[in-house]
């Protein structure tokens, strides 16, 4: 896949220049937060257009639809030095309207194996995200996920221990050093019916 990058400089309020880096490559979510930068690149469009701007996420769809291209996309650059709505005395990259999320600190890739169909999906996450926000962008490779439960392997015991999916990664004990080679943990699904019967059988 291509990558478009346009860059265009914005001068704030006290004539500082600022670089203002444009992805241009659609459809995420926009609920979440946090995102990864492959994710913004993909909205690219007129009517579906994020940017990056000093590691916060804005959509400026309403603002480039009324443009003809991406690489010009005028209304950005004849509105940079001035308020785009009289009323809120605020720069457009100043307004909370536009505002979406942050980038993410740190991606972190992972594994999620399904051990009814014995496949392996290899993603790509936030460091922000919990297993539950997780779970929901897995939905995109297996939409019966819910009938699953979702555990990590305990090595010291010899056991698949429970997670809490309203933690994130980390908070479940899969961390990641920076100033180490990352490595990707890996997340098991097990059939909830398999489950109840192995429970049944103990």
């Amino acid at each position: 896949m291509e990558n478009n990058i346009y860059k265009c400089f914005c001068a704030d309020c006290t004539s500082i220049e600022k670089e203002l880096i444009v992805y241009s490559h659609s459809s995420i979510n926009p609920g979440n937060k946090h995102f990864l930068r492959d994710e913004v690149v993909l909205h690219n469009k007129p009517n579906d257009f994020w940017i990056i701007l000093h590691e916060n996420v804005l959509d400026l769809t309403m603002i480039s639809a009324q443009g003809n291209t991406i690489p010009a996309f005028p209304p950005v650059i004849e509105k940079s030095g001035s308020d785009f709505f009289g009323n809120t005395q605020l720069y457009w990259w100043q307004d909370p309207t536009y505002f979406i999320g942050r980038i993410t600190k740190q991606p972190r890739e992972l594994r999620v194996i399904n051990t009814l169909t014995a496949t392996t999906q290899k993603m790509t996450v936030c460091e922000e995200d919990t297993l539950r926000e997780i779970q929901k962008k897995y939905f995109h490779y297996n939409w019966n996920q819910e009938n699953y439960e979702w555990r990590k392997y305990d090595p010291n015991r010899n056991i698949y221990s429970n997670v809490c999916l309203d933690k994130t990664l980390t908070a479940n004990g899969f961390h990641c050093n920076e100033f180490q080679k990352p490595y990707s943990p890996s997340l098991w699904l097990f059939f909830k019916d398999d489950v109840k019967k192995c429970l049944n059988e103990s």
